[in-house]
Parts: structure tokens; C-alpha cells; sequence
């Protein structure tokens, strides 16, 4: 098992963000994986400056932040996060917190029901994301035809609660990716808030071992044991300047605190303020609720955060921190009235006992010296897997059908990068020597070239026993790459002006479709297959690009053909009727006839080229077993049956079924086999010859 580590900061009023960013950075350079801002209460820095600040920072380690929701609107707060997790490269954690009546005083807002009111957030953000137009009218949140105007980088930003009471817990169960328990709190009371948790999820049917469980624990390191004992004394004494949370705590199971005890802190707080809080808390209460002292005492304290009604797990060390000396307290950190900053880990047992022994004893080793910082340790699933593919209504699909029964069925923590095909092999490529991605998600030119430069493994049947059932022509790059689905570079067509349809690629050189013609660039897969096509319709080879270039600026010249570098870009100009006749994907032919706009498929008679998806192991793959099972279950006849439909896509398993709707949408005929190695050793020179034969450069 690995864990994550990371820093927590926003709680010391005195840093500033350039500092904290700062930390931020030192903390990934030390190995850190998680680096969360806490958007408090008492009015100190925002978490949307500060982790514009820390993505900025930063390239690897994932962000979090606590947003109170109604403090923003839902839309706003989608807006936000799909922003920052766009700006992050896909590392955003939002942690969402109730709004409560201690937020009302301060914000002159009208209290809702807290718990509905944070379901319905959760609810519309999570649609939001998704790409969906949302109308919604509940009892606090309204909205019409809300939407966010582009496309989010991840369709699914995980979105964890922070609750700190058995009804809030319960929720977070039902509605959230993971829980983040308060700070201040001890063993016992980490072990009943995740009996509540567990106990909701299993009530909801849900699978409690799939949430991640975070709780913050107020730490301090110091040989001398009184010494530690007083840095976090106030970071402890703090959660009873207000009545209701000592109620709450006591109400999740805080064995710590005495009810008898509690008149006397709330006058103590009243009559003299913090230091005289501080003052009136039992060492008891401190020791109880932190994990103060030397060494040796912390790590038996942070060892105690197991319990038996967790599922155990073995540990497995991973990287350190080196987080700070003696006296120079990490910027952020929580600090204690006389400037000593405390050290705090939160701990996620994604439904495991946090028994990551290893870890927390070089974590502790290297901050003997150390008065401390905020950090969070999250225990992650037994083992990882990294998995590089696309972002948006795909990655959520993959999650829900293929990625969500891998973890659960091989207890295994996939771990998703996103990535364009491009972008993934630029990932390769600079990872050569040391591999940081195990399964890879090219197209099937991609991998052709990615095969060549031996950055991917070949897949046997040994190791990949649904190879097998595979069409041939998904077996891409002599086995190096296992086609997922495939759609086909199409002839689309407008309905109502092109009849009957067009049965031939031809189509576009005829006169009465001029003006209404386009012709998709080479920076697309499509734009590469109708040069392809061109070549071979003008000369009889398709490797003769010279032939089909004049061809294409035949097109251009007397049709006045318009040439197209996005998909936004034809979709656009067929939605208003520019756009008759054009080569696309057939996917989004699909989705664009399934909008309303009069468009259909042709497959003329001279053939299509068709687009694979293409699953590959990487090379020195960190996880290979891991990995070579991902591919294999990738390829599973009941996995592709769901996929296929959901992304109006062909599945490559040819035992697979298709529904009479998708069988009208993507069975194509006439399948052309692609010289990939043609393509690969050729495509810069046909891009140089294709832009100056199009465009003049």
C-alpha cells in the first residue's frame, strides 16, 4: 500500500499566499502527493487565490480546498472548480462545507437547512461538470438553463464533505467522493465517525472501502514532552470557544471531553478569552485529542488511529518530507498565539485502517527537529495503477463501466491522468527512463509511432487473453496496442440539401455543392484520411499525397471550399446551414444529428478509414500485472457493450452485440486498412506540403 502525503495550510493569518505557494512547492519537491488550503471561517485568505497560486507553483501534487457552499453559487463554484482544475492539469480536490448558523452572523444570509442544502449543491455542481444544461429548483437552490460554456478538463472533479456531525457524516456518506473529519479529535472519535460513515454508505448502497476518509490530526514533535505538549495547546483549546462543537464531537463519540467540563471553558473563554481557555484545558483534553511528544510517542499516538472496524492492510513506505527545522515554522501551518506552528496530518483511509507504519516513521524520523506544519496523509487503495486516456463525458463513462469494477473487482486504485493522444505520447516520450504512466491511451497512429521508439510492451495472449476475440484489425502495431472502440472518418451530409445521398467521396467535387463544402485540416485524424482518400481517388495510391494535394486545391479553388481546424468550427457552420458535404468523425455526426441538426452518415462506395482507440501497456510499467489486466478487462465483451453505446462508438470485440440503433450508427462497411507505418514515417512532410498547398505557408 502507498500513501499520500501532503500539507495543509490557511489557517495561519500571518502568511502570506506567496509564502504558502512556496511551501507548496517545497512540499512536492520533498515527495508531498496532496497539498489542501483550508477556507476558514475567521475571515483568512480565499481558496481560489490561493490555489491559483498553488497550481501555479506547482506541476505534480493534487490541491484540495474547503469551499462552505451558498458563500458562492452552484454555478459559480462549478465555474471555479472546473477553472482551477483546468489550470491544475487535472489536480483539483474540492472539499464542500454546510452553511451553518455561525455563517449567517457573518455573512448577513438567511440560514437554510443545512444538509439539503449542500445535497443540492453537490448534485447541481456534479451536473455541471458534466457538460449538462441544468434546471433545478429545490429548497435553496434555483437555477435555469445553467450551463458552463466550455468544456471542463475532468467530467468528474472529486468532491469530498467536510462534516463534523453524525447527521453530516451520514450525508457525506450518501452524497460525497470522500469525508474530511474535523481536527482536534482523537482516535476513538475517528473510529466512530467512520463507523457512521460506513454504516450510511452501506444504508445507501454504497461501498464504504471506495470513500476516502480524511481526518486532521494536530500534531507536535519536540524532545521535551511538555514542550510539544504547549505548541498545540491552543490549536485544541480552539474547538471549545464555541459551544456547539464540543456538542457535535461528543455526539460523533469524543470519549476526551467531560460534558461537566464544558460551562467551565465556555466562562473561562467569556471572562478572559483564549489564553485563559488554554489556561482552564486539562492536559488530558490536549494529549487526547493530538498527538504531541517526543517521537516515539507521536508514532505510537499516530499508530492508534487504527481501529478494528476498519479493514486492515499491509503498509508500504513511500517518499518523505523533509518539512522544516526547529523554530522555522512551514508558512500556513497552524500556529499556536505564541507563534509555534503545530504539526496536523490527515489521514484518508479510503475506508482501510491507517496502518501505514513505514510511512509515518520516516515521515516522524525526518521532523525530530521539527516544532512542525500541517499535513495530510492519505492512505490510499492497496495498489496504483496510472492511467493515461482522455478527459470529459469519456472519462466519466470510463469510470462508471470499465475503471469503477476494475478497483473494486482487483483491488486496485486507478489513478487518471488526461491527456489528448499528443499530449500523452510528449508524456511518454520525456518518461522513457523512468516510466511514471502504466496503461496508455493513443490513437492507433500514435501508437504505431510510440511502438516504434519502444516506449509501449507487446501484448500476448498469455497475458492478455481477450486479444483472441479482437477484430484483426484492432490488433494495432503487431500487437503492441489492443484497439478499445473505433468510429470511421464519414462523408457527413445535410439531409435537406443533399439528396439523395452521396455514395461516393466524388460527392464533394461536384459543382451543385459548391460554397457548401469543407475540408477538415491536418491537425485532425480526419483531415489525414481525406488526404489519403484525395490521393486515391486523383491517382489510385493513397500514398501519392501529391496527386491528392491538387485534388484538394482543386476543391478549395473552384468550390470555394472552406478548410476547417476543430470540431467547434464545422459544427458551427453545419448548424447554420454553410456546411453541406464534409469529412468527420462519425462520432460527431452522430451527436450532431442527435442535437437536431439535419445531418447523416455516408460510407461511399470507395471506402472509409476508421479511428481506434488504442489500450497499451507502457514499457517498464510500474504495475505491470496491474496493467496487463486493465488492458484485458478493456476488452471484455460486457465492457464494451456498455461503453460502445455511450459514445456512439464501435466496440473491437467481435462477440460483441450491438443494438439496432447503434448498429445503424456504426457498423460501418468498407473498412480501409491504414498503412500506419506509411503514416508514421511520412505525416511531417504531408503537414509542410498539405499547409502550403492549402494555406500559403
Amino acid at each position: 500500500m502507498s500513501d499520500r502525503v501532503g500539507l495543509a495550510l490557511g489557517y495561519d493569518p500571518t502568511a502570506s499566499v506567496t509564502q504558502m505557494a512556496a511551501a507548496a512547492a517545497g512540499a512536492e519537491g520533498r515527495g508531498l502527493e496532496m497539498v489542501f488550503f483550508s477556507e476558514t471561517l475567521f475571515g483568512n485568505r480565499d481558496s481560489v487565490s490561493a490555489l491559483t497560486a498553488f497550481a501555479l507553483a506547482t506541476r505534480r501534487i493534487a490541491l484540495g480546498a474547503t469551499q462552505v457552499v451558498r458563500l458562492r453559487s452552484p454555478l459559480l463554484m462549478a465555474q471555479t472548480a472546473a477553472t482551477l482544475d483546468e489550470l491544475s492539469d487535472g489536480r483539483l480536490v474540492l472539499a464542500l462545507g454546510a452553511f451553518t448558523a455561525m455563517h449567517t452572523a457573518k455573512n448577513g444570509m438567511e440560514l437554510t437547512d443545512p444538509l439539503p442544502t449542500l445535497r443540492e449543491y453537490v448534485q447541481c455542481i456534479r451536473r455541471l461538470l458534466a457538460g449538462e444544461s441544468v434546471t433545478y429548483h429545490g429548497d435553496a437552490v434555483h437555477m435555469d438553463d445553467a450551463a458552463l460554456a466550455f468544456t471542463p478538463r475532468r467530467a468528474a472533479v472529486p468532491i469530498w464533505i467536510a462534516a463534523n456531525t453524525p447527521q453530516g457524516l451520514a450525508n457525506a456518506a450518501r452524497i460525497g467522493d470522500g469525508i474530511l473529519l474535523d481536527a482536534g479529535a482523537s482516535p476513538e472519535y475517528a473510529a466512530n465517525a467512520v463507523a457512521i460513515v460506513r454504516s450510511a454508505a452501506a444504508a445507501a448502497g454504497r461501498d464504504a472501502g471506495r470513500l476516502e476518509i480524511a481526518q486532521l490530526i494536530n500534531t507536535s514533535i519536540d524532545d521535551d514532552p511538555r514542550r510539544a505538549l504547549e505548541a498545540v495547546r491552543w490549536e485544541i483549546a480552539s474547538k471549545f470557544r464555541y459551544p456547539r462543537t464540543p456538542k457535535f464531537k461528543l455526539a460523533v463519540g469524543e470519549p476526551h471531553i467531560d460534558p461537566a467540563d464544558l460551562p467551565r471553558f465556555a466562562t473561562a473563554f467569556r471572562d478572559g478569552g483564549a489564553p485563559a481557555l488554554a489556561a482552564a484545558l486539562p492536559d488530558s483534553y490536549v494529549a487526547g485529542m493530538s498527538a504531541a511528544g517526543t517521537l516515539d510517542a507521536v508514532r505510537s499516538r499516530i499508530l492508534g488511529r487504527r481501529s478494528d472496524s476498519w479493514p486492515r492492510s499491509a503498509p508500504e513506505a513511500g517518499p518523505v518530507a523533509d518539512l522544516g527545522r526547529a523554530g522555522r515554522p512551514v508558512p500556513g501551518g497552524s500556529a499556536d498565539r505564541r507563534g509555534h506552528t503545530s504539526l496536523s496530518i490527515t489521514a484518508s483511509h479510503g475506508g482501510h485502517v491507517m496502518s501505514a507504519i513505514c510511512r509515518v516513521l520516516r515521515l516522524a524520523t525526518l521532523l525530530v527537529l521539527a516544532v512542525g506544519a500541517s499535513c495530510i496523509a492519505v492512505d490510499a487503495q492497496p495498489a496504483r495503477l496510472v492511467v493515461a486516456s482522455f478527459g470529459g463525458t469519456w472519462e466519466r463513462d470510463l469510470r462508471a463501466d470499465l475503471i469503477g469494477p476494475f478497483e473494486r473487482d482487483r483491488n486496485v486504485r486507478v489513478e487518471y491522468v488526461v491527456g489528448l493522444s499528443t499530449e500523452t505520447l510528449a508524456r511518454l516520450k520525456a518518461q522513457k527512463d523512468n516510466p511514471q504512466m502504466d496503461v496508455v491511451m493513443l490513437d492507433d497512429i500514435l501508437t504505431t509511432e510510440a511502438a516504434n521508439l519502444g516506449l509501449l510492451e507487446k501484448l500476448t495472449i498469455a497475458d492478455v487473453p481477450n486479444l483472441k476475440d479482437l477484430r484483426k484489425e484492432a490488433r494495432i502495431a503487431g500487437d503492441h496496442g489492443a484497439g478499445f472502440t473505433f468510429s470511421a472518418t464519414v462523408l457527413m451530409y445535410n439531409t435537406e440539401k443533399v439528396k439523395p445521398a452521396p455514395t461516393s467521396w466524388k460527392a464533394m467535387w461536384d459543382p451543385k455543392y459548391a460554397g457548401h463544402v469543407a475540408i477538415p485540416g491536418m491537425n485532425t485524424t480526419w483531415g489525414l484520411h481525406t488526404l489519403l482518400m484525395a490521393s486515391k481517388i486523383e491517382s489510385g495510391s493513397e500514398t501519392n499525397v501529391k496527386a491528392g494535394l491538387e485534388g484538394l486545391k482543386k476543391l478549395q479553388r473552384d468550390s470555394q471550399a472552406v478548410v476547417y481546424t476543430s470540431t467547434t468550427q464545422l459544427n458551427t457552420l453545419t448548424q447554420q446551414g454553410q456546411v453541406w458535404l464534409a469529412p468527420f468523425s462519425s462520432v460527431w455526426v452522430n451527436q450532431l444529428e442527435k442535437g437536431g441538426t439535419p445531418v447523416a452518415i455516408a460510407v461511399p462506395q470507395e471506402g472509409v478509414y476508421p479511428i481506434f482507440t488504442v489500450w497499451s501497456v507502457v514499457k517498464g510499467a510500474k504495475n505491470r500485472a496491474a496493467a496487463l489486466a486493465f488492458v484485458n478487462d478493456a476488452l471484455k465483451k460486457d465492457v464494451q457493450e456498455k461503453f460502445a453505446p455511450r459514445a456512439l462508438l464501435m466496440p473491437t470485440n467481435a462477440t460483441a452485440t450491438l443494438s439496432p440503433d447503434l448498429a445503424k450508427r456504426v457498423n460501418f462497411e468498407r473498412l480501409l486498412p491504414l498503412d500506419t507505418e506509411a503514416v508514421v514515417k511520412h505525416r511531417p512532410a504531408w503537414v509542410e506540403e498539405w499547409n502550403r498547398a492549402l494555406q500559403g505557408r
